[in-house]
């Protein structure tokens, strides 16, 4: 048995450096993540540029694990892929128009179902996010994936059913819409 921190791995591991695993090679050459980066929303949907003995690999983060006190990154797991390859990435959902919705205007509630969808993208254009538009959705309407308008080549990974995204519910007090409002004073 060979004594710890003889091995090259425990010695990138010395550098306190996150370790980057592309194929079977390791690297601790370079900053991967700056401070704050690796929580923000998106980074296992950005490509990145990794140098590994001299070589330029294209990748997608898919694993970061975190020292359980620190917070510092400990260790990378990245996908390599090429430009025509086409990849399953989770895509943040944002909503719009919230202002414009009927529905939440008269009290109702925008129920999210999903805050992100998985996407099947080419590797080269992955969308940063996709986007709701709330405008004229009333209480008991939902928005279901076939509704959200993709970029081309984007298609979801669920493929069997129409999936909800999101609905704009009542918010348990009985409220109605407005138009229901004024067809039961019709019938009056």
């Amino acid at each position: 048995m060979r004594p710890a921190g003889t091995c090259r791995i425990d010695q990138l591991r010395q550098t306190r450096r996150p370790l980057s695993p592309v194929g079977n090679s390791c690297s601790a050459d370079q900053q991967l993540a700056g401070p704050g980066q690796s929580h923000q929303p998106g980074i296992f949907g950005r490509l990145l540029d990794v140098h590994v003995d001299g070589k330029s690999h294209t990748v997608l983060t898919r694993d970061i694990q975190f020292h359980p006190v620190t917070d510092n990154i400990m260790h990378m797991d990245f996908l390599r892929v090429s430009a025509s390859a086409k990849v399953a990435v989770a895509v943040a959902v944002e909503f719009i128009n919230e202002d414009d919705c009927p529905g939440l205007k008269i009290g109702g509630v925008l129920n999210v179902v999903r805050y992100e969808v998985e996407l099947l993208c080419p590797a080269t254009d992955i969308p940063e996010k996709i986007t709701v538009d709330l405008d004229g959705l009333k209480i008991g309407d939902s928005v279901h994936i076939s509704t959200i308008e993709l970029p081309e080549g984007v298609t979801p990974t669920i493929t069997d059913r129409d999936f909800t995204v999101a609905t704009i519910a009542s918010p348990g007090g009985g409220v109605k819409n407005e138009d229901d409002d004024s067809a039961e004073g019709a019938t009056d």
